[in-house]
C-alpha cells in the first residue's frame, strides 16, 4: 500500500513539473514575441561622431558617408524608410540642430515630427588612420540601433571595419618613394572610408530583421477622396487651352495627374490640407486622342493611390497641318497678282498675306476656304516691291508654317 502511495506522489510530482516547464515556456515566448516587435515606417537619424575632441573634417565626412551607405542597403529591405533628404530637411525646419537628433534623447518627440514608429540610431566610435613606415590602415567602426518610437531596442549591432596595406616592393626597391607617402594617403582616405563604410553597411544590415509582410499591409496607402477635371470635354482641344484637375484627399501627400501617358507626372499642389489642384495649358503642337485623366497622391514613404476619372477622356488637336507647296506668284497685266499653291489634305482653308516693300509687316490679303488660288488686284503689281506668304490652317484654327511664294517670270 505504501509503495502504491509512494508512487502516485511521484508522478503528480512529474505532471505539476512538466505542467511548470511548459507555463515558463509559453511565457518565454509570449515575452520574446512582445519583445522582438518591428516598426514599419522608419527614419534614419543622423549618425553621431563620437570620438576624441576635436574632431577632423576627414572624420566628419567619413561619418556621413556611413549613414548614407547604409541608407542605400537598408532602403532594400521591408520598411517604409524616410529618404534623408526629407529626415533633415523637417529636422532642420524644426529646428532642430542634426547634433542634437543623432543623440536621440527624445525618440518620441522626433517620431512624430518624423511621421514614423522606428528610429535608426548610429554612432560612429572609430574613424581613424595609421602610417607608419611602408604599411597603412583605417578602421571605421560604430554601433547601429533600431529603436521604437518609446526608446525600446529592439534591435543593435556593434561593427569595426578595418583596412590595411602597404607599398609594394618590385627587385628590393619600393614603388613609391617614402617621402610621398604623407600626400598620396591623405589623397585616398575618403576613398578608403567610402569602401569601409560600404562594407559595414553590407554586413551590418544583412544582419537586421525585417517585418513582416503582414504587417506591412496593416500600413494604409493615402486616401483620394473626390477628384474633379475642367476642360472643354465636348471639344477638341486646342492651344491654349487649359486642363484644371482637382483633388480632396489625405493632406501632405505629394500630388500628381498624368493625361493618358501623352503626359505624366504633372504637378499638383496642395493649395489648402487635403485640397490638390494642378493645371496643363495645351501648346502647339499638342496632339492626342482619347486622353484618360489619372490622379496620384503619394506620401513620402513611397505609398501612393491613383484613381481615374471615369467617363472622361480628352481629345487634343493642336499639331499645325503641313506648309503648303509649291507656292507660286505671278503678275498678270492689267489683272493684279496670282497666287497659287497646292494644297494639303489636312487644310481647310488657306490665309494669304502680303508685305510691301518686302520683308516688311505681313497684311493679311484674303482667307481662302475653296481652291488652291487667289488674284490680288489691291496691291503693287511688281516683284520687286512686293512679297506674298501662304498659310494652311485645319479645322480647329492650328496654322502652319508660312511658305513664301517664288515669283514666276
Amino acid at each position: 500500500m505504501r509503495r502504491w502511495w509512494a508512487r502516485g506522489l511521484l508522478a503528480c510530482l512529474l505532471v505539476a513539473l512538466v505542467g511548470f516547464a511548459g507555463l515558463d515556456r509559453a511565457e518565454a515566448r509570449k515575452k520574446k514575441k512582445k519583445t522582438t516587435r518591428l516598426p514599419i515606417r522608419v527614419a534614419v537619424l543622423p549618425f553621431a561622431l563620437d570620438v576624441k575632441r576635436p574632431a577632423d573634417p576627414i572624420q566628419r565626412q567619413a561619418t556621413l558617408m556611413l549613414r548614407e551607405q547604409f541608407f542605400n542597403r537598408f532602403a532594400a529591405l521591408r520598411y517604409l524608410d524616410l529618404d534623408l533628404v526629407e529626415v533633415d530637411h523637417r529636422l532642420r525646419a524644426a529646428n532642430i540642430p542634426l547634433e542634437e537628433a543623432a543623440k536621440a534623447a527624445a525618440p518620441m518627440s522626433l517620431a512624430t515630427l518624423l511621421g514614423v514608429d522606428g528610429l535608426v540610431v548610429g554612432r560612429v566610435k572609430k574613424v581613424s588612420t595609421f602610417k607608419g613606415g611602408i604599411i597603412t590602415g583605417a578602421s571605421l567602426g560604430g554601433t547601429i540601433k533600431l529603436i521604437l518610437s518609446d526608446g525600446t531596442v529592439v534591435w543593435e549591432k556593434s561593427h569595426t571595419e578595418s583596412k590595411h596595406g602597404g607599398l609594394l616592393l618590385r627587385g628590393g626597391e619600393l614603388v613609391r618613394a617614402l617621402e610621398d607617402l604623407g600626400s598620396q594617403f591623405k589623397d585616398e582616405r575618403l576613398i578608403t572610408y567610402l569602401k569601409l563604410a560600404e562594407e559595414f553597411s553590407r554586413k551590418v544590415v544583412s544582419e537586421m530583421p525585417q517585418p513582416t509582410r503582414e504587417g506591412q499591409k496593416t500600413v494604409a496607402a493615402p486616401r483620394i477622396h473626390r477628384v474633379t477635371v475642367e476642360a472643354g470635354t465636348m471639344r477638341v482641344l486646342k492651344a491654349g487651352d487649359q486642363i484644371r484637375v482637382a483633388a480632396d484627399g489625405d493632406p501632405g501627400m505629394i500630388g500628381t495627374f498624368d493625361l493618358g501617358r501623352w503626359r505624366t507626372g504633372l504637378p499638383l499642389v496642395e493649395a489648402s490640407p487635403g485640397r490638390y489642384v494642378g493645371s496643363y495649358t495645351i501648346q502647339a503642337g499638342d496632339a492626342a486622342r482619347a486622353v484618360p485623366v489619372m490622379v496620384r497622391l503619394a506620401d513620402v514613404f513611397g505609398l501612393s493611390s491613383t484613381r481615374r476619372v471615369a467617363g472622361l477622356a480628352l481629345t487634343v488637336d493642336a499639331a499645325p497641318p503641313p506648309s503648303p507647296k509649291g507656292v507660286v506668284a505671278e503678275a498678270l497685266p492689267g489683272r493684279g497678282v496670282v497666287v497659287r499653291w497646292q494644297a494639303g489634305a489636312e487644310a481647310s482653308g488657306h490665309a494669304l498675306y502680303r508685305s510691301c516693300p518686302a520683308g516688311g509687316e505681313l497684311t493679311l490679303v484674303a482667307r481662302i476656304t475653296e481652291g488652291a488660288s487667289y488674284t490680288d488686284q489691291s496691291g503693287p503689281h511688281s516683284a520687286a516691291l512686293c512679297s506674298y506668304q501662304v498659310v494652311a490652317y485645319d479645322a480647329h484654327q492650328n496654322l502652319s508654317y508660312p511658305a513664301v511664294a517664288a515669283w514666276r517670270r
